[in-house]
C-alpha cells in the first residue's frame, strides 16, 4: 500500500502537425530505469506539472481557493518557456491544488528539459513543495525521505537530460 513511482524513457512518439494525440494500438512502453517508494513531494510536484500539461490553454479556474500570483489577470493556463517562471507556477500551484487528484493516479507524465531542471534545481534547494495529502504516501516523514532520494533525485535528473539529447522522451508515472 502506498505511493509507488517510477521514471524513464521511451522511443519518441509520433507526431501530428495539428496537434492531435493519435489513439495508439499499443501502450507506452517505459523503460523504467528508476523507482521510489513514498517520495511524496517528489510526486506532489510531478503532480503539478501533470495539472499543467493537462489543462494549459484552458481558461484559469475563478475558483477562490486558487489564489496565485502567477495566474493572477490571465484568462489561460499557459506554460512559461522561461525556467524561472516556470518554477514560480509550478511551485505556487501546487501549494493552491493542495490536494490529491485521483486522475493523476497511474497516468504517464511527459518530462521536457525545462521540467528537468527545474526539478533538478527545487531538489539541490531542498525545496520539493510540501505535501499535505496522500493516504499511505508518507507525507508524515517527507523531510527525511526528501534528504534520503537527493542523490537519486539528482542521478535522474542528469539522466534524464542526456536521454532528452539522445533523442528519448522521458516519463514519470506512479500508482497508489
Amino acid at each position: 500500500m502506498g505511493l509507488d513511482m517510477m521514471a524513464g524513457w521511451a522511443e519518441p512518439q509520433p507526431k501530428r502537425e495539428d496537434n492531435v494525440v493519435p489513439i495508439k494500438e499499443e501502450e507506452l512502453q517505459i523503460n523504467a530505469e528508476f523507482d521510489w517508494r513514498k517520495h511524496s513531494r517528489l510526486h506532489n510536484l510531478m503532480q503539478t506539472i501533470w495539472f499543467c500539461k493537462k489543462y494549459e490553454g484552458t481558461p484559469v479556474p475563478s475558483d477562490e481557493k486558487i489564489v496565485l500570483s502567477a495566474l493572477k489577470d490571465k484568462e489561460f493556463l499557459y506554460i512559461p518557456e522561461e525556467q524561472e517562471e516556470r518554477a514560480f507556477l509550478y511551485h505556487g500551484l501546487t501549494s493552491a491544488i493542495g490536494t490529491v487528484l485521483p486522475e493523476f493516479n497511474c497516468e504517464n507524465l511527459q518530462l521536457d528539459e525545462t521540467d528537468i531542471k527545474i526539478i533538478r534545481h527545487f531538489v539541490e534547494n531542498g525545496n520539493l513543495p510540501f505535501c499535505a495529502d496522500g493516504m499511505f504516501w508518507g507525507h508524515q516523514f517527507q523531510e527525511d525521505a526528501m534528504k534520503q532520494y537527493k542523490e537519486k533525485d539528482l542521478e535522474f535528473c542528469d539522466k534524464a537530460l542526456e536521454w532528452l539529447k539522445e533523442g528519448k522522451e522521458v516519463y514519470y508515472s506512479s500508482w497508489w
